[in-house]
This record gives C-alpha cells, sequence and structure tokens, in this order.
C-alpha cells in the first residue's frame, strides 16, 4: 500500500481540535478578498486546472464553491499532486480489489463547508470538519487532522501546505502538495504502522476482532501501542497468545477496547467526562485534563478518587473545571487549545498517547496501557 493512499493520521506530536457540535474558530475578517467565487479563482489559475475539471464534473460541490451566500475553505492540490494520485492509481491497477474513495468523495474530502479558517489558524492538532459525511461515520462529517513539521503545515501527515490564504468572496484557498486521501477503516489504518501496532493487530486476528475494526460503524479503537502490551508481561502474554484458556480472556480484553460511540478529543474537552459503551458491554470513561505545572508530568497516583479529584476538566469550566465559560471566541479557542490537555482513561488506568486518528469508520485513540476489564484476572503481576 502506498502512503498517500492511506491518509495516514498519525505523527509524532498530535494535538487537535474541531467538533460537529462546538466551533472555536476564529473566523477571518474577509478583508483584501479578490473579486470572485472560489471556484473563480481556481479557474484562474492553470495550477489547478485537474481540480477544477473534476470539480466541473461534480456540478453540486462546484455550485456550493460559487454560491456567494455560502462561505468554505478548500485545500486545492496543484496539477503535479493529482499527476501523483493517478501514477498511484494504475500501479494498483488490478492488483488491489478493495473499495477506493470515488472521486466525489475525494472533492468533498477537499472542501471544509461553513469555515473560513486562515493559514495562520491551522494550528498543530485541529481536527477540521470536511464536507465528506461517509455513511460509516453515521452521519459524523469525516476529519483532516492538521500537523507542524519543521514549521510547515500538513494535513494527515502527509500533505504539505504550500501556499496559504487565495482569498475569494465567499472564502478562502490553500494549495497542498499531494491529493488528500480519505482515510480507510481502522483495521486497515493501524497496518500503516506495523512496528507501533503489531500486537493490537495480532490480537485482534487472534480473538477474531477483525471485522469489527472493519465494518462496526461510528468506533472509537483505544488501541494499546507495542510497549503498552509489553509492560503486561512476558508470561502473560505468552498466557494471551499462546495457551487456549487465554485466548476467551484476550476477545474479553479486545471487546473492552473498542467504543461503540465517537470519541474524538474535541468531545472530551467540551463535555469534560464522557462515557462509552464497549463491544463488551461495559463502560469506560474519558477525561480531559488540563494540565498543570507540576501535576500531569510526575508519578501517577494510585487512588482513583484522588486521580479524580485533581483533574481540572474540560473547555466549559462549569462542566467540571468550576468557572463560567468565556464568551469571547478568542478566550474560548484559547481555553480549548488541545495542546493544554491530557487525557486519561477510566481516571488513570491508562493514558491517550497520540490521539484522533481518523478513520473511515471511526477513530483511533493509541493508549499507554492495555486496560484489563473486571472479568478477567491476568495469571501473573503486570511488569
Amino acid at each position: 500500500m502506498v502512503a498517500i493512499a492511506t491518509a495516514s493520521p498519525f505523527g509524532s506530536r498530535l494535538f487537535f481540535q474541531g467538533d460537529d457540535d462546538v466551533d472555536y474558530y476564529k473566523p477571518s475578517s474577509g478583508r483584501g478578498r479578490q473579486g470572485g467565487s472560489i471556484v473563480d479563482r481556481l479557474r484562474g489559475d492553470e495550477r489547478f486546472s485537474r481540480f477544477v475539471d473534476a470539480l466541473e464534473r461534480e456540478r453540486g460541490l462546484r455550485d456550493d464553491l460559487s454560491d456567494m451566500n455560502k462561505r468554505s475553505t478548500v485545500f486545492a492540490p496543484t496539477n503535479k499532486a493529482f499527476k501523483h494520485i493517478e501514477d498511484e492509481i494504475m500501479a494498483r491497477k488490478g492488483k488491489d480489489h478493495d473499495r477506493h474513495p470515488d472521486m466525489k468523495e475525494i472533492l468533498a474530502y477537499h472542501i471544509l463547508p461553513d469555515q473560513d479558517i486562515s493559514g495562520d489558524d491551522l494550528r498543530p492538532g485541529m481536527l477540521l470538519r470536511t464536507n465528506l459525511k461517509p455513511k460509516s461515520l453515521e452521519g459524523h462529517r469525516q476529519r483532516i487532522r492538521v500537523f507542524k513539521f519543521a514549521h510547515e503545515v500538513y494535513l494527515n501527515v502527509h500533505s504539505r501546505v504550500v501556499e496559504k490564504d487565495m482569498e475569494a468572496e465567499n472564502g478562502r484557498i490553500h494549495v497542498i502538495d499531494r491529493v488528500l486521501m480519505p482515510p480507510r477503516d481502522a483495521w486497515h489504518m493501524m497496518h500503516v504502522f506495523p512496528t507501533e501496532f503489531s500486537t493490537m493487530i495480532a490480537a485482534a486476528e487472534r480473538a477474531d476482532m477483525r471485522e469489527d475494526m472493519e465494518r462496526e460503524r461510528g468506533v472509537t479503537v483505544l488501541a494499546p501501542s507495542n510497549s503498552a502490551w509489553k509492560r503486561l508481561g512476558m508470561m502473560n502474554l505468552a498466557y494471551l497468545f499462546a495457551r487456549h484458556e487465554g485466548r476467551d480472556d484476550l476477545k474479553r480484553i479486545m471487546k473492552y477496547h473498542i467504543g461503540t460511540d465517537l470519541a474524538y478529543s474535541t468531545r472530551m474537552m467540551k463535555e469534560g467526562e464522557m462515557r462509552i459503551k464497549t463491544r463488551g458491554k461495559q463502560e469506560l470513561t474519558l477525561q480531559a485534563c488540563r494540565r498543570r505545572r507540576g501535576h500531569e508530568g510526575g508519578r501517577r497516583s494510585t487512588d482513583r478518587d484522588h486521580r479524580r479529584a485533581e483533574c481540572e476538566m474540560g473547555c466549559r469550566r462549569g462542566g467540571g473545571g468550576g468557572g463560567r465559560r468565556s464568551t469571547d471566541r478568542k478566550d474560548r479557542d484559547r481555553e480549548c487549545d488541545v495542546r493544554d490537555f491530557y487525557f486519561t482513561l477510566n481516571y488513570g488506568e491508562a493514558r491517550i498517547s497520540l490521539t484522533d486518528g481518523p478513520t473511515e469508520n471511526g477513530v483511533i485513540q493509541v493508549i499507554d496501557e492495555v486496560l484489563i476489564p473486571e472479568d478477567v484476572k491476568l495469571p501473573y503481576e503486570r511488569v
């Protein structure tokens, strides 16, 4: 599988923003815009002729970007970016029988409806709500993830923003050097990083959970990293992966790591504390805790009540941290900067270490410990 086809969601530092129900983005003032719509600006620049040709064949999307009463942000791939994806499609022709997104889905994934986001507002970790609404997300919009490497902005790791803020009367355009491909299902996305998830993949196969990760809609996969599995200890891993009686316990553990609801970081920050049901019909508690100097980086308390008390929760200061939520957009934006939060499960049993990997059917949250449900007792102490 070629990297661009996977739209890889992960990177070394993951910070994020965005939610279907709440918008913390500061809108651009719109001053100094050039005449014409977004489509007019694209048509007037020969670098985007292939992108424009594709839009012309999808009249609904084109008409939306021509409508002066609708504001949008568009990530426009150059002709060279389209050449990359065409070469890849030709290379896999006849060899790859998996379903891939059609051109309308790809185009929709480049459009942020009802949003006017300037280049300066593309912060590391933002989750950008696109025009793509796959059935596998049960009505939610698919996300793009923003990263910053070496002072440059990347989308889904592979697509670099090479020019910002081509302004139009009804929005703006950011130029990118790779076509953004909608992410695949959680099972396939984990295969992009075998050094991080090979144990999780092996566990899912042994527990017959592959289909849950491929086909279940609107799921949150809490994926322990390889190092998290290693901390269970060699004897416990041998019990779970090599002994017949350990297979049932492994299946219970795996079901405990698949939530049946979407848990994006933005929702956690908004609610402060949220609960999701798992495939094992149990419940997990997730918290968004504000980072405080001297409190977040040290040794974790072993007392659950103490861990809960020291967590100042969420963006809505009244939801857990006390005080009123600011009515000023700039203040709200600062209040909900994800870099100011850390995220825990079951009041500190595990933490989310890499956050918000978009998938076709949900989101992957990478965690630093394997969660053990109440109906499983490992035969040996953890390392």
